[in-house]
């Protein structure tokens, strides 16, 4: 899947080639990850965080080489990351938010079966002018995630910063 990669890399022009990451930390300082999984066998990790230390809340997402080089690094005040909780049907529970940049989109999204003690799976689903143009699956058993939590906090600051 050399293609779905290329797209993910070159899809947006907010590529910082010379940023650094930890290895499936990459959230900078004190930051809270949000969402992280590893894709394509652990050759490449997915990571969204919560700037905790910003006066103007932001959230970042991350895709890069473990340990190496964020091939597309966004980061977005909390009013420009759209979030989809899940609206409490069906047999799973999911949730989603999506980073934008142009015509480009990055949903990320978590899901696992209610009420079991499974695993949850995730992944990233890329679109351009609403299109579809890659999706990567997280590796098996490598999702940490707390997007309903970081959801919530979403809707918090958005109703907090509204003027009365």
């Amino acid at each position: 899947m050399k293609t779905t990669s290329f797209i993910l890399s070159l899809a947006c022009p907010v590529l910082l080639s010379g940023l650094t990451v930890q290895a499936d930390e990459n959230c900078l300082l004190d930051d809270g990850v949000v969402f992280s999984c590893s894709v394509d066998g652990g050759k490449k990790t997915l990571t969204v965080c919560d700037h905790l230390e910003s006066d103007d809340p932001i959230a970042s997402y991350v895709y890069a080489v473990p340990g190496g080089t964020a091939e597309l690094f966004l980061q977005r005040p909390y009013s420009q990351v759209s979030a989809q909780p899940w609206n409490g049907m069906g047999p799973e529970e999911w949730s989603a938010i999506t980073f934008t940049h142009g015509a480009y989109s990055y949903e990320v999204y978590a899901s696992s079966e209610r009420g079991a003690a499974g695993e949850t799976s995730g992944g990233v689903t890329v679109s351009k002018a609403g299109a579809i143009v890659a999706e990567k699956t997280c590796d098996a058993g490598s999702v940490r995630e707390t997007l309903g939590d970081f959801i919530e906090k979403l809707a918090s600051n958005e109703a907090t910063s509204k003027p009365d």
